[in-house]
């Protein structure tokens, strides 16, 4: 097998959802370059272990991967993901553990059945022969494997896009003196955090605990701003219209926004916004890595596919209001423009370009856009294809 030759798996058995019998393709990735493989966890190890047993394709991609000492790209097509997140494919949960269970769309009907527990997939009945049950195997093991991956490409596509944002953030808060910028503060940290832990086998029980915590803490405060920046965008389109119906043209600071700036206000709540916004996107990927970890791959597709509505819609209509505000500049008095003398509004000016300016540059062109499927990409090191051929062997 060459480099990059494609490997279709069909998971599904004659018996089984016909809308989803090409789930994924495998390639062997060059042995040079820098590849950002994706960490594996035990839950991981195990699911994709599940796929390559069920998979003669990819029990042969890793068999074969493995002699040549390849890395290894499992490709998930954007109708997998899609199915998973619409309702497609559905799981059903027991006092017994997990209880992935595949149904028709369009019928209803029950396609197959799997347990999960401890990590390991197996079999618990079919309805369907030995088509359905394997089947049902690649049904237990693929939203956690999909979700898995597609939560580590988010954080990391997070770490790259709002690198900048963050850092413009923190100039702007060496003018602020607010308690609330704590909690996303705090919520960073722990972000940094899990990425240790990550390093030194994976999420514990405590990190869990902490996460609730701490999303709690950040979600509370991002609705709190959210409501803040609902009012400013509806009173300033209505100041808007006004003075221009008005006075014939258009100008941006209007009276209201004038005059939460020279409050310190609009700076503040803006600051603060796009800080919760950032931290509860975060918050929330780390959540959907953990619900992959315990076997709840579905709910953790749902749950970074909300986040993805939320930060693009949220960010897109933020920007739209901020740009008139960052390419004109305030009507300010000369008295207000003494040299040496604090000007509020002035100021609020700057920290309105430098966030729309972030925003336009490194933020909304890299949000993927969720009214869209992608493909979900999973990147396997040499070593773990090496142990993936073990386990499925």
């Amino acid at each position: 097998m060459s480099e990059h030759q494609p490997v279709i798996g069909q998971l599904l058995g004659p018996d089984a959802s016909a809308e989803l019998a090409e789930l994924m393709r495998a390639e062997l990735l060059p042995k040079t370059g820098q590849i950002d493989y994706l960490p594996p966890s035990s839950t991981m190890l195990s699911a994709l272990a599940a796929l390559g047993r069920v998979s003669p394709e990819l029990h042969s991609a890793l068999q074969t991967a493995a002699r040549q000492g390849s890395g290894l790209m499992v490709r998930f097509p954007p109708d997998v993901t899609r199915a998973l997140q619409d309702g497609t494919l559905k799981l059903m949960q027991s006092a017994k553990g997990t209880l992935p269970t595949a149904v028709n769309s369009s019928t209803g009907k029950i396609a197959a059945h799997a347990s999960l527990a401890g990590g390991a997939i197996g079999t618990a009945g079919a309805t369907a022969g030995a088509g359905a049950a394997a089947g049902a195997v690649a049904i237990a093991a693929l939203p956690i494997v999909i979700a898995g991956a597609a939560a580590y490409a988010q954080q990391r596509q997070l770490e790259r896009s709002l690198k900048e944002i963050r850092e413009a953030i923190e100039r702007i808060e060496e003018r602020l003196e607010d308690a609330d910028s704590g909690v996303c503060m705090a919520a960073e940290r722990f972000v940094e955090l899990v990425g240790i832990a990550a390093d030194d086998g994976g999420f514990t029980p405590y990190l869990t605990l902490e996460l609730a915590a701490q999303r709690t803490a950040v979600e509370a405060l991002y609705l709190a701003r959210r409501q803040w920046i609902e009012r400013f965008k509806a009173d300033l389109e209505r100041e808007q219209i006004a003075r221009e119906k008005d006075k014939g043209r258009g100008q941006p600071w209007v009276n209201f926004v004038a005059d939460a700036a020279k409050s310190g206000r609009l700076e503040k709540e803006l600051t603060l916004y796009v800080q919760a916004l950032l931290a509860r996107t975060k918050l929330g990927v780390l959540a959907a890595a953990m619900l992959a970890e315990e076997g709840r791959g579905s709910t953790a597709l749902k749950l970074l596919h909300e986040g993805e509505l939320e930060l693009r819609s949220q960010f897109f209509d933020l920007y739209n209001r901020l740009k008139p505000l960052a390419t004109i500049e305030p009507e300010t008095p000369l008295r207000e423009r003494v040299p040496g003398l604090r000007n509020r509004t002035l100021e609020a000016f700057d920290t309105v370009k430098a966030i729309a300016a972030q925003l336009h540059e490194r933020v909304l062109p890299s949000i993927p856009n969720p009214h869209e499927a992608h493909e979900v990409t999973a990147k396997l090191s040499p070593a773990t294809v090496a142990q993936l051929a073990a386990l499925a062997a």
